[in-house]
């Protein structure tokens, strides 16, 4: 099968957004994760998959343990890229989110998060790039009201896009409207500024053209300057 025949059929996949989070001696991470499943009811058992590259995959390796954080759909593109679209090991994301610990000591976000679950992890399976890590739910708690943010309302209504080191990159050639004169994407994150939707987190009012937005503006997930996005089409 042609690959991006194929790529197009994955993007039919249902996914959810979630944070995992772990901690390692009292260090707290966590990421963005889609790649989230329950897989059992009765004992309750989920699956996470993590890049083998992310700092929470350390952490989870070392502590046998993490949280699933589950999303609301309010949640900020400035919230989501703290967590997904910036690295642990350069800066302390926690200290920018308000949280609470589990009974394990991983962080439970109390934030723009309806729900959240503890598991021990009690089974790996190697996936070439990426670890699938099973859990077994030791905990869990309602937090919110609200509707579970979703992968495809993350990229059809927030704009967003998967990075690089997430199971659900695709690489396939970028299909445009034929308005892609107002598109412009960030170089580190892929993040598509779109002057129809505007950046409404940011106070930027829909149909501010990319060229007007003012010169301290940075890219909503990651922090870009507006000099490292590029035109599309």
């Amino acid at each position: 099968m042609d690959y991006i025949e194929f790529q197009k059929i994955l993007d039919y996949f249902s996914y959810g957004l979630y944070a995992v989070c772990s901690n390692k001696n009292g260090k707290l991470n966590g990421q963005i994760s889609n790649a989230v499943m329950q897989v059992t009811a009765l004992p309750p058992r989920v699956v996470v998959c993590i890049n083998k590259v992310e700092l929470t995959w350390e952490y989870i390796k070392e502590s046998g343990t993490f949280t699933i954080n589950i999303l609301s759909e309010d949640a900020p593109m400035k919230y989501i890229g703290i967590l997904g679209y910036r690295s642990g090991r350069d800066s302390d994301k926690f200290s920018k989110l308000k949280y609470k610990l589990s009974p394990n000591g991983n962080p439970i976000l109390t934030e723009y998060c309806i729900g959240v679950i503890e598991a021990n992890v009690i089974g790996e399976m190697d996936v070439n790039s990426h670890t699938l890590f099973l859990g077994e739910v030791i905990y869990g708690e309602k937090l919110d009201e609200g509707v579970p943010l979703t992968y495809d309302y993350f990229k059809k209504i927030k704009g967003g896009k998967a990075p690089k080191n997430a199971p659900t990159y695709r690489f396939s050639e970028k299909e445009l409207s034929k308005k892609t004169s107002i598109l412009y994407e960030c170089a580190k994150c892929r993040y598509i500024y779109n002057s129809e939707k505007g950046d409404p987190d940011n106070n930027v009012e829909p149909g501010t053209l990319f060229e007007n937005l003012p010169d301290f503006w940075t890219c909503p997930l990651c922090g870009n300057g507006k000099r490292n996005f590029r035109k599309l089409g």
